[in-house]
């Protein structure tokens, strides 16, 4: 008997977790956070960050938010186009470590990657991010950030040095 309500209680506690899983699946449109995300984004980097794409859940072993693409705004004085633009990107967060207020970002994949990169002729260049303080958020928010593994596919990095000619 025992073992009979031992395996019950287990399969409950399962069926409760694939239950919460497709409830976060239907009901929770990542689409509805765009502002948010886009909001804490460009105040994290100091840049103007848009997604121009849809946003998506991928539930598996790890759960997913996909964003079929996007781009960071250049520094004044670096022209119009975008410092950053990409056609898709995946962030996959491992489930376990979110109980414990750790996000641990296994994979981030970047398809499509298109990097400007500009450096004027006084030396100045568009690729150096105004990082807000990452410490201050951490401690206020008592939440820990790590990135595992970054994979990049089908993409292209373009420098141009005015002070050189270099293109």
């Amino acid at each position: 008997r025992l073992i009979f309500w031992s395996l019950l209680g287990v399969a409950s506690l399962l069926l409760l977790a694939l239950l919460a899983f497709a409830a976060m699946w239907w009901f929770i449109d990542p689409d509805d956070y765009r502002a948010q995300i886009e909001t804490r984004a460009t105040a994290a980097i100091g840049r103007p960050v848009r997604l121009t794409g849809g946003l998506r859940w991928q539930l598996g072993r790890q759960i997913f938010i996909a964003s079929e693409g996007g781009e960071i705004a250049n520094a004044a004085g670096f022209g119009p186009e975008p410092l950053a633009r990409w056609s898709g990107i995946r962030l996959g967060v491992t489930a376990r470590p979110l109980l414990d207020k750790h996000v641990l970002i296994d994979r981030v994949e970047i398809d499509g990657l298109e990097l400007q990169l500009q450096r004027d002729a006084q030396g100045e260049v568009n690729w150096a991010l105004q990082l807000a303080d990452a410490s201050a958020d951490a401690a206020r928010q008592s939440v820990i950030v790590r990135i595992a593994a970054v994979e990049l596919r089908n993409g292209y990095v373009r420098y141009q040095d005015a002070a050189s000619g270099a293109d």
